[in-house]
Protein backbone atom coordinates (compact mmCIF):
# COMPACT_ATOMS: atom_id res chain seq x y z
CA UNK A 1 0.00 0.00 0.00
CA UNK A 2 1.77 3.34 -0.65
CA UNK A 3 2.22 5.84 1.49
CA UNK A 4 0.09 9.01 2.20
CA UNK A 5 2.19 12.10 0.64
CA UNK A 6 2.53 14.65 3.72
CA UNK A 7 1.55 18.02 3.06
CA UNK A 8 2.27 21.92 4.15
CA UNK A 9 1.59 24.77 3.91
CA UNK A 10 3.71 27.99 3.72
CA UNK A 11 2.45 31.61 5.67
CA UNK A 12 4.27 34.31 3.98
CA UNK A 13 6.17 32.63 0.68
CA UNK A 14 7.07 35.67 -0.70
CA UNK A 15 10.21 36.37 0.91
CA UNK A 16 12.50 33.83 2.67
CA UNK A 17 8.96 31.52 2.12
CA UNK A 18 9.87 30.97 -1.22
CA UNK A 19 12.54 29.07 -0.42
CA UNK A 20 11.01 27.33 2.22
CA UNK A 21 8.45 26.25 -0.08
CA UNK A 22 10.98 25.03 -2.64
CA UNK A 23 12.63 23.08 -0.18
CA UNK A 24 10.06 21.07 1.49
CA UNK A 25 9.09 20.20 -2.51
CA UNK A 26 12.63 19.01 -3.00
CA UNK A 27 12.21 17.17 0.26
CA UNK A 28 9.58 15.19 -1.05
CA UNK A 29 6.50 17.41 0.69
CA UNK A 30 3.50 18.67 -0.87
CA UNK A 31 3.70 22.46 -0.92
CA UNK A 32 -0.38 22.77 -0.72
CA UNK A 33 -0.92 25.90 -0.50
CA UNK A 34 0.71 29.84 0.93
CA UNK A 35 -1.12 32.32 2.62
CA UNK A 36 -0.33 35.83 1.58
CA UNK A 37 -1.39 39.37 2.48
CA UNK A 38 -3.37 40.01 -0.65
CA UNK A 39 -4.49 38.17 -3.91
CA UNK A 40 -2.28 40.78 -5.90
CA UNK A 41 0.76 39.60 -4.02
CA UNK A 42 -0.23 35.78 -3.52
CA UNK A 43 -1.02 35.79 -7.38
CA UNK A 44 2.84 36.96 -7.83
CA UNK A 45 4.49 34.63 -5.52
CA UNK A 46 2.19 31.69 -7.16
CA UNK A 47 3.57 32.32 -10.78
CA UNK A 48 7.24 32.47 -9.09
CA UNK A 49 6.83 29.53 -7.26
CA UNK A 50 5.56 27.62 -9.98
CA UNK A 51 8.35 28.65 -12.09
CA UNK A 52 10.90 26.98 -9.34
CA UNK A 53 9.17 24.29 -8.80
CA UNK A 54 5.74 23.59 -10.40
CA UNK A 55 3.71 24.93 -7.15
CA UNK A 56 -0.21 24.11 -7.94
CA UNK A 57 -1.44 24.60 -4.73
CA UNK A 58 -4.58 27.01 -3.60
CA UNK A 59 -3.86 30.84 -2.10
CA UNK A 60 -5.15 32.08 0.82
CA UNK A 61 -5.64 35.71 2.58
CA UNK A 62 -7.32 34.06 5.52
CA UNK A 63 -4.67 31.91 7.20
CA UNK A 64 -7.31 29.76 9.66
CA UNK A 65 -9.60 29.42 6.45
CA UNK A 66 -7.00 28.02 4.88
CA UNK A 67 -5.98 25.51 7.91
CA UNK A 68 -9.40 24.20 8.44
CA UNK A 69 -9.51 23.61 4.35
CA UNK A 70 -6.02 22.36 3.71
CA UNK A 71 -5.69 20.36 6.64
CA UNK A 72 -2.01 20.12 6.03
CA UNK A 73 0.79 17.86 7.97
CA UNK A 74 2.95 20.45 8.28
CA UNK A 75 2.58 24.51 9.00
CA UNK A 76 5.91 26.69 7.90
CA UNK A 77 5.25 30.02 9.02
CA UNK A 78 7.64 32.91 7.60
CA UNK A 79 5.29 35.99 7.89
CA UNK A 80 6.51 39.46 9.66
CA UNK A 81 7.81 38.37 13.42
CA UNK A 82 4.89 39.94 14.87
CA UNK A 83 2.65 37.52 13.56
CA UNK A 84 4.47 34.25 14.69
CA UNK A 85 2.83 33.99 17.79
CA UNK A 86 -0.85 33.78 16.02
CA UNK A 87 -0.32 31.63 13.24
CA UNK A 88 2.11 29.32 15.58
CA UNK A 89 -0.71 29.19 18.03
CA UNK A 90 -3.37 28.93 14.64
CA UNK A 91 -1.54 25.57 13.21
CA UNK A 92 -0.93 23.90 16.71
CA UNK A 93 -4.44 24.29 17.46
CA UNK A 94 -5.26 23.06 13.82
CA UNK A 95 -3.47 19.91 15.07
CA UNK A 96 -0.64 20.71 12.88
CA UNK A 97 3.16 20.18 13.00
CA UNK A 98 4.88 24.38 13.05
CA UNK A 99 8.43 25.11 11.65
CA UNK A 100 8.62 29.13 12.74
CA UNK A 101 10.92 31.09 11.51
CA UNK A 102 13.41 33.33 12.99
CA UNK A 103 12.90 34.76 15.81
CA UNK A 104 10.36 32.63 17.75
CA UNK A 105 8.01 35.54 18.87
CA UNK A 106 8.16 39.10 18.58
CA UNK A 107 5.76 42.25 19.17
CA UNK A 108 6.00 46.29 19.12
CA UNK A 109 5.84 47.52 22.93
CA UNK A 110 5.84 43.75 24.38
CA UNK A 111 8.17 43.41 27.43
CA UNK A 112 10.53 40.99 27.49
CA UNK A 113 8.59 38.98 30.28
CA UNK A 114 5.76 39.07 27.86
CA UNK A 115 7.52 37.69 25.11
CA UNK A 116 8.76 34.90 26.65
CA UNK A 117 5.09 34.41 28.13
CA UNK A 118 4.23 33.77 24.34
CA UNK A 119 7.27 31.52 23.63
CA UNK A 120 6.22 29.43 26.85
CA UNK A 121 2.71 29.51 25.77
CA UNK A 122 3.54 27.95 22.21
CA UNK A 123 5.52 25.18 23.40
CA UNK A 124 2.95 24.18 26.04
CA UNK A 125 0.22 23.99 23.61
CA UNK A 126 2.39 22.05 20.94
CA UNK A 127 3.30 18.95 23.95
CA UNK A 128 -0.29 19.08 25.12
CA UNK A 129 -1.21 18.38 21.72
CA UNK A 130 1.83 16.15 20.65
CA UNK A 131 2.78 18.14 17.78
CA UNK A 132 6.47 19.19 16.80
CA UNK A 133 7.41 22.50 17.02
CA UNK A 134 10.74 23.97 15.25
CA UNK A 135 12.70 26.92 15.36
CA UNK A 136 14.17 27.83 11.85
CA UNK A 137 17.88 28.37 11.55
CA UNK A 138 20.07 27.48 9.08
CA UNK A 139 22.90 28.45 10.67
CA UNK A 140 22.94 26.06 13.33
CA UNK A 141 23.30 23.84 10.33
CA UNK A 142 26.08 25.16 8.98
CA UNK A 143 27.51 25.28 12.55
CA UNK A 144 26.60 21.15 13.12
CA UNK A 145 28.74 20.95 9.75
CA UNK A 146 31.79 23.16 10.65
CA UNK A 147 31.31 20.58 13.98
CA UNK A 148 31.50 17.67 12.05
CA UNK A 149 34.62 18.97 10.13
CA UNK A 150 36.19 20.05 13.42
CA UNK A 151 36.32 16.55 14.80
CA UNK A 152 37.46 14.93 12.31
CA UNK A 153 40.35 16.83 11.86
CA UNK A 154 41.33 17.37 15.30
CA UNK A 155 39.61 14.45 16.96
CA UNK A 156 38.03 16.77 19.93
CA UNK A 157 33.92 16.56 20.45
CA UNK A 158 33.88 20.57 20.78
CA UNK A 159 35.88 23.42 20.93
CA UNK A 160 37.31 25.20 23.74
CA UNK A 161 36.27 28.67 22.28
CA UNK A 162 33.91 29.29 19.07
CA UNK A 163 33.53 33.00 17.15
CA UNK A 164 30.37 33.17 14.79
CA UNK A 165 30.20 36.42 12.09
CA UNK A 166 26.97 36.77 10.35
CA UNK A 167 26.47 40.12 8.45
CA UNK A 168 23.86 41.15 5.49
CA UNK A 169 23.59 44.26 3.19
CA UNK A 170 22.55 47.34 5.22
CA UNK A 171 20.04 48.27 2.10
CA UNK A 172 19.09 51.37 3.52
CA UNK A 173 18.12 50.79 6.76
CA UNK A 174 18.86 53.33 9.44
CA UNK A 175 21.29 52.41 12.17
CA UNK A 176 19.74 50.43 15.11
CA UNK A 177 22.11 48.01 16.84
CA UNK A 178 19.05 46.24 18.03
CA UNK A 179 17.67 45.84 15.29
CA UNK A 180 20.41 43.81 13.78
CA UNK A 181 20.74 41.56 16.36
CA UNK A 182 17.19 40.80 16.83
CA UNK A 183 17.43 39.70 12.51
CA UNK A 184 20.69 37.92 13.04
CA UNK A 185 20.93 37.31 16.45
CA UNK A 186 18.89 34.26 16.72
CA UNK A 187 21.27 32.50 14.22
CA UNK A 188 24.35 33.41 16.11
CA UNK A 189 22.96 31.83 19.14
CA UNK A 190 21.98 28.88 17.32
CA UNK A 191 25.02 28.68 15.97
CA UNK A 192 26.46 28.49 20.06
CA UNK A 193 23.48 26.03 20.73
CA UNK A 194 24.65 23.70 18.34
CA UNK A 195 28.30 23.55 20.14
CA UNK A 196 26.37 21.10 23.02
CA UNK A 197 23.30 19.79 24.22
CA UNK A 198 23.12 21.30 27.30
CA UNK A 199 25.04 24.17 27.29
CA UNK A 200 23.87 27.58 29.13
CA UNK A 201 25.21 31.09 29.52
CA UNK A 202 27.25 32.16 32.70
CA UNK A 203 25.23 34.95 33.27
CA UNK A 204 28.27 36.45 35.04
CA UNK A 205 30.47 36.35 32.13
CA UNK A 206 28.23 38.44 29.70
CA UNK A 207 29.32 41.63 27.68
CA UNK A 208 28.07 43.72 24.91
CA UNK A 209 29.35 46.46 22.89
CA UNK A 210 27.09 48.19 20.31
CA UNK A 211 27.72 50.27 17.42
CA UNK A 212 25.42 51.47 14.92
CA UNK A 213 25.02 48.74 11.99
CA UNK A 214 26.97 46.46 15.11
CA UNK A 215 26.18 44.14 17.86
CA UNK A 216 28.95 42.17 19.09
CA UNK A 217 28.65 40.09 22.36
CA UNK A 218 30.71 37.83 24.29
CA UNK A 219 30.23 35.33 27.27
CA UNK A 220 31.13 31.56 28.55
CA UNK A 221 28.56 28.84 28.31
CA UNK A 222 29.16 25.78 30.93
CA UNK A 223 28.41 22.24 29.52
CA UNK A 224 28.64 19.41 31.65
CA UNK A 225 29.57 17.25 28.47
CA UNK A 226 32.17 19.61 26.51
CA UNK A 227 32.96 21.83 29.98
CA UNK A 228 33.25 25.63 29.51
CA UNK A 229 33.10 27.30 25.95
CA UNK A 230 34.18 31.09 25.41
CA UNK A 231 32.03 32.24 22.75
CA UNK A 232 31.91 35.85 20.54
CA UNK A 233 29.35 36.80 18.21
CA UNK A 234 29.50 39.55 16.04
CA UNK A 235 25.92 40.59 13.73
CA UNK A 236 26.38 43.02 11.47
CA UNK A 237 25.65 44.79 8.27
CA UNK A 238 27.86 45.52 4.97
CA UNK A 239 27.86 48.42 2.83
CA UNK A 240 30.06 46.77 -0.03
CA UNK A 241 31.79 43.16 -0.72
CA UNK A 242 31.24 40.87 0.50
CA UNK A 243 27.42 41.52 1.07
CA UNK A 244 26.97 38.28 3.24
CA UNK A 245 29.37 37.14 5.40
CA UNK A 246 28.88 33.77 6.99
CA UNK A 247 32.01 32.79 9.55
CA UNK A 248 32.69 30.29 12.22
CA UNK A 249 36.16 29.96 14.23
CA UNK A 250 36.79 26.83 16.47
CA UNK A 251 39.75 27.09 18.49
CA UNK A 252 41.55 28.11 15.60
CA UNK A 253 40.19 26.44 12.96
CA UNK A 254 38.13 29.33 10.73
CA UNK A 255 35.04 28.43 8.36
CA UNK A 256 34.40 30.57 5.73
CA UNK A 257 30.69 29.20 4.38
CA UNK A 258 29.53 29.90 0.73
CA UNK A 259 26.22 29.62 -1.01
CA UNK A 260 27.48 27.71 -4.90
CA UNK A 261 24.69 26.57 -7.56
CA UNK A 262 25.32 23.27 -8.64
CA UNK A 263 25.25 22.15 -12.25
CA UNK A 264 21.81 20.85 -11.99
CA UNK A 265 20.80 24.50 -10.85
CA UNK A 266 20.37 23.24 -7.16
CA UNK A 267 21.79 25.66 -4.35
CA UNK A 268 24.32 23.84 -1.87
CA UNK A 269 26.65 25.24 0.43
CA UNK A 270 30.75 25.00 0.70
CA UNK A 271 32.79 25.47 3.57
CA UNK A 272 36.36 26.67 3.14
CA UNK A 273 38.87 26.27 5.73
CA UNK A 274 42.70 26.77 4.89
CA UNK A 275 43.29 25.11 1.48
CA UNK A 276 40.63 22.73 2.03
CA UNK A 277 37.16 22.81 0.64
CA UNK A 278 33.93 20.28 2.01
CA UNK A 279 30.98 20.36 -0.22
CA UNK A 280 27.44 19.77 1.20
CA UNK A 281 23.60 20.33 0.94
CA UNK A 282 22.19 23.80 1.49
CA UNK A 283 22.02 24.10 5.15
CA UNK A 284 18.28 25.13 4.90
CA UNK A 285 17.55 22.05 3.10
CA UNK A 286 19.41 20.13 5.62
CA UNK A 287 16.71 21.43 8.40
CA UNK A 288 13.63 21.20 6.23
CA UNK A 289 14.69 17.58 5.77
CA UNK A 290 14.87 17.02 9.44
CA UNK A 291 11.90 18.70 10.17
CA UNK A 292 10.10 16.89 7.35
CA UNK A 293 11.37 13.70 9.46
CA UNK A 294 9.68 15.20 12.65
CA UNK A 295 13.65 15.60 14.40
CA UNK A 296 13.34 19.43 13.97
CA UNK A 297 17.56 20.64 14.73
CA UNK A 298 16.03 23.45 17.13
CA UNK A 299 13.29 21.67 19.06
CA UNK A 300 10.83 23.80 21.33
CA UNK A 301 13.01 23.56 24.30
CA UNK A 302 15.82 25.11 22.25
CA UNK A 303 13.91 27.07 20.70
CA UNK A 304 12.67 28.77 24.29
CA UNK A 305 16.68 28.92 24.98
CA UNK A 306 17.50 30.52 21.94
CA UNK A 307 14.82 32.83 22.34
CA UNK A 308 15.72 33.37 26.22
CA UNK A 309 19.70 33.68 24.90
CA UNK A 310 18.33 36.63 22.41
CA UNK A 311 17.01 38.93 24.90
CA UNK A 312 19.44 38.51 27.61
CA UNK A 313 22.00 39.42 24.86
CA UNK A 314 19.40 42.63 24.05
CA UNK A 315 19.15 43.58 27.56
CA UNK A 316 22.60 43.82 28.24
CA UNK A 317 23.39 45.41 24.30
CA UNK A 318 20.95 48.25 25.84
CA UNK A 319 22.29 48.66 29.39
CA UNK A 320 25.89 48.93 27.61
CA UNK A 321 24.86 52.05 25.50
CA UNK A 322 23.61 53.81 28.85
Amino acid sequence: MNQRQKSVVVIGARGIGRHHAHWWHRAGVHVAAIAGTSEETNARTAAELASMFGFSGRCYVDVRRMLAEERPDFVDVCSPPVFHFEHVMAAIEEGCHVLCEKPFVAGTGKSDSELMKQAEMLVEKAASSGRVLGLCSQYAMAAEKCLSLFRARLGRPAPASITAELASPCKGRPPDPDGVWMDLGPHLIACVQAMADDAEIADSTLRATGRPYHAVFSFTTKSRTHGDIRCSVHAFRTFGEPANVRRIVLDDMAFSIEGTRRPDGVYGAVYRTGSEVAEDDDPMFVLIRRMACLEPPLDAGRAIQNMRWLLACRDMLRRAAC
